[in-house]
């Protein structure tokens, strides 16, 4: 084998080389923009699930109000009923405590 074949030879193996090397830089730079566009998608899903803790939070505290006020409405109806039971057995006088005759 001369040069010149030789040289050939090399020239052959690389036919071609610089046509798969562009489709790989393609398809690289393809899978880099999916990739921007994934972590965008990531980022707005994170902020979405911060401000969704956010008004959890804020419920949670709201239910924890709510309850106490509720716990309290609950000890004075209690206190009603049991005034109420007490006038219902104090058959002795009226609604505007006199006597029944």
């Amino acid at each position: 084998m001369n040069g010149d074949d030789e040289i050939m030879a090399a020239l052959n193996l690389t036919d071609g080389v610089t046509e798969k090397l562009d489709l790989i830089l393609v398809k690289l730079i393809s899978l880099n923009s999916k990739m921007e566009e994934l972590n965008l998608t990531v980022k707005g899903i994170q902020n979405k699930v911060s401000h969704l803790e956010a008004v959890i939070a804020f419920v949670q505290h709201k239910q924890k109000t709510l309850d106490g006020k509720f716990s309290h409405i609950e000890k004075n109806a209690a206190f009603v009923d049991e005034q109420i039971i007490e006038l219902l057995k104090d058959g002795s006088s009226d609604h505007f405590g006199q006597e029944k005759g």
